[in-house]
């Protein structure tokens, strides 16, 4: 770790890091695992109605076993990886992995019903699946950012499909019912880097096939389909390199791993503020938290990419970019409160060997990653007024870390 006096000091000594977090064409290639570390694996099954082949799998178990991969294709072993409450990973013939956002069944589903004064049914949720903003809006936020800055998220929309609630009934087996009903769904157009003609094209067609009037209705349940190139997430990473007590230079080295992580975490939330977008709808139910940042590999460099942007907002929907600006720094401020009283870094037993000392520096590091990004950035925006200003410059020792130099630190600490 280094101490620093100035921004620029940083940008000079930071250079090959910096540069990996820019649109420099090192784009990744299907992970050999999705995971670092095992998570639970989970029984998939679908659900079917008639001769239609839906494209969507759902949790029907959840197991015992652990792993960080899945050997036998999905199709074939009906097996998947656990990815939050709501969510799971699936492997495709081909290799690669999917992630399917809200496509948790049964046994949690519960159905909240809201009504007006006439009777008629305005709202419906359901715990475990996903309503319009939490799909859609991902779905074109993915593709609008995948579009103005590359790899800056851990994958791209694959496919999107519109089950239906039912119109009236609050009954679990009639719910079932109706929602075994055939889908309406689109095949997602990857869209590269500066393809704005595509862009547009890809949104006219989606809405069309999509949300036309015949085909969508409030009550419409969403399932969104990611290809993913990785998945274990920030807060996950804290978890299984501090649950235990070190010391000497294996403990130097893990808590360098983390400040780096954090660091570059703070990187790709900078270059997501220049490009435009603040992560959240407000600053009370926040996206921006640890456990949206994934770890991933770069072309076999260890980097931090960000994920969940169903709430992000681009500048334009602000008043002006001085308050894009505030509201983007803010986020980033309210790091802190992660630290001290959310997802028990300071109160559970998990994070018992997470130091302050160290938390300080890690969120110091992401701090200093941050302005870092936002200074460098004023040269090529014009527009963003102002930057952000690191309370105390902390910089990794390197600036890049190869991922097999990871595994072996996790086959060290006997933790992967």
């Amino acid at each position: 770790m280094q101490k620093l006096a100035s921004l620029e000091k940083a940008l000079e000594i930071t250079a090959e890091g910096i540069f990996l977090a820019r649109n420099t064409g090192l784009q990744s290639t299907p992970p050999e695992n999705p995971l670092f570390f095992p998570r639970k694996k989970l029984r998939m099954t679908k659900v079917y109605s008639g001769n239609w082949e839906p494209w969507s799998w759902f949790i029907q178990e959840r197991l015992d076993e652990r792993a960080t991969s899945i050997q036998t294709p999905t199709p074939v072993s009906h097996e998947g990886l656990t990815s939050g409450f709501r969510s799971a990973i699936v492997k495709n013939p081909d290799g690669t992995y999917t992630k399917l956002k809200g496509v948790s069944l049964k046994p949690t589903v519960k159905l909240t019903v809201k009504e007006d004064a006439k009777g008629k049914v305005v709202s419906l949720t359901a715990k475990g699946l996903c309503a319009f903003s939490e799909a859609c809006y991902e779905m074109e936020n993915l593709q609008v950012l995948n579009c103005m800055t590359e790899d800056l998220t851990p994958g791209f929309p694959e496919f999107l499909e519109i089950y239906r609630y039912p119109q009236t009934s609050k009954d679990y087996a009639e719910f079932l019912e109706d929602f075994a009903k055939p889908p309406v769904r689109a095949r997602c157009t990857p869209i590269k880097l500066k393809e704005w003609d595509k862009l547009n094209a890809e949104a006219r067609r989606i809405e069309w096939q999509l949300f036309d009037s015949r085909n969508s209705r409030n009550q419409d349940y969403f399932v969104l389909g990611m290809k993913t190139n990785g998945d274990t997430r920030l807060d996950e990473a804290c978890y299984h390199l501090t649950r235990k007590e070190l010391k000497g230079g294996l403990k130097e080295k893990r808590d360098e791993l983390l400040r780096y992580l954090f660091f570059r975490a703070g990187v790709l939330n900078g270059l997501m503020a220049t490009s435009g977008f603040a992560w959240s709808s407000d600053l009370v139910y926040s996206n921006s938290h640890f456990g949206n940042f994934t770890l991933s590999s770069r072309k076999g460099m260890l980097d931090v990419r960000i994920c969940d942007l169903g709430t992000a907002r681009f500048r334009t929907r602000f008043k002006n970019t001085h308050e894009f600006i505030k509201f983007a720094n803010q986020e980033v401020d309210n790091f802190k409160h992660e630290f001290e009283t959310t997802a028990g870094m300071t109160v559970q037993r998990k994070y018992e060997h997470f130091s302050k000392k160290l938390k300080g520096e890690c969120l110091d590091a992401l701090k200093t990653g941050y302005a870092m990004m936002m200074f460098d950035e004023l040269k090529t925006y014009k527009d963003i007024l102002m930057s952000y200003h690191a309370p105390r410059i902390l910089v990794p020792d390197r600036a890049v870390i190869p991922v097999e130099e990871f595994k072996g630190l996790l086959a060290e600490l006997k933790v992967a």
